[in-house]
């Protein structure tokens, strides 16, 4: 080989080596900054405040701060561990890191190492042809996912917490509360249910965490809002000529729940 062959295969190692040290270091700085991306989500907070070891030590293992974050919110089993929290919609908003940490900084420049290092030895290998491919299709998944993501114009989302409390002023008892935090766990079963009683497809409404207190619950949702919704209700209030009504997102998942407050409150029994 030349000088410039073998001062190409050492450019090729020392970007290989710096792409997998500098995309695990910029996973950790994202990890250090995450309370402060989450604070206004109390219970994530809460989570974050005594669990942060197992979160610190998952992205440590993994290298990667998305994953070990999906994770945690996964609701793997109804574990309190596996749920910190935060809701798919939420978790949307770190894909940045998934694209900053793992394509920007890994997948993107480690392509670029595999190219040179085969262009120069001529010695195209099996492991290296799969190992390309591999890299490539996880950055373009990504970053069409990323792209789709943010370029949903079609729906608007709302976020609001639906509080179920006691008729009288008596503290519920310890088995309500047990039985309202067992049920908290079934936020699949419970979106469902929501979802069948305002007549919208399924994964138009998300479950998050529920907080059990000593007079019932409070659970937060993410309600989806079709844009056709709201044109249509608009086209109903124009035509009803009803007057100082703007259907927004709001005002329709609003006018839902007040509408449907009674079945609501019956999912949550």
């Amino acid at each position: 080989m030349t000088d410039l062959s073998n001062f190409l295969i050492l450019i090729s190692a020392i970007g290989s080596t710096v792409f997998t040290v500098v995309p695990y270091v910029a996973n950790l700085f994202f990890a250090l900054r995450i309370r402060n991306i989450i604070k206004q989500n109390p219970t994530a907070m809460s989570w974050f405040q005594h669990k942060s070891f197992l979160f610190a030590s998952l992205v440590v293992l993994t290298g990667g701060c998305y994953p070990a974050l999906r994770l945690i919110s996964s609701n793997m089993f109804g574990w309190d561990v596996f749920s910190c929290g935060l809701t798919r919609f939420e978790l949307k908003s770190f894909t940045k890191f998934k694209i900053m940490g793992t394509v920007v900084l890994e997948n993107l420049p480690q392509l670029v190492c595999q190219v040179l290092y085969a262009f120069v030895t001529r010695d195209i290998q099996q492991a290296v042809v799969i190992s390309f491919i591999a890299s490539f299709l996880s950055a373009l998944s990504s970053v069409i996912s990323f792209i789709i993501d943010n370029e949903s114009k079609d729906t608007k989302v709302v976020q609001y917490y639906i509080d179920v409390r006691s008729t009288s002023e008596d503290i519920i008892s310890d088995e309500v509360q047990e039985s309202c935090t067992k049920q908290s766990g079934r936020r699949r079963v419970l979106s469902e249910q929501i979802a069948a009683v305002y007549q919208v497809q399924a994964k138009s409404i998300e479950v998050g965490s529920t907080m059990v207190t000593s007079h019932g619950s409070r659970t937060h949702i993410v309600h989806y809002v079709a844009q056709n919704d709201i044109d249509a209700l608009q086209s109903h209030v124009e035509n009803n000529s009803i007057d100082g009504v703007t259907v927004t997102a709001e005002y329709l998942a609003s006018h839902s729940f007040e509408a449907n407050k009674d079945e609501i409150a019956a999912v949550f029994r």
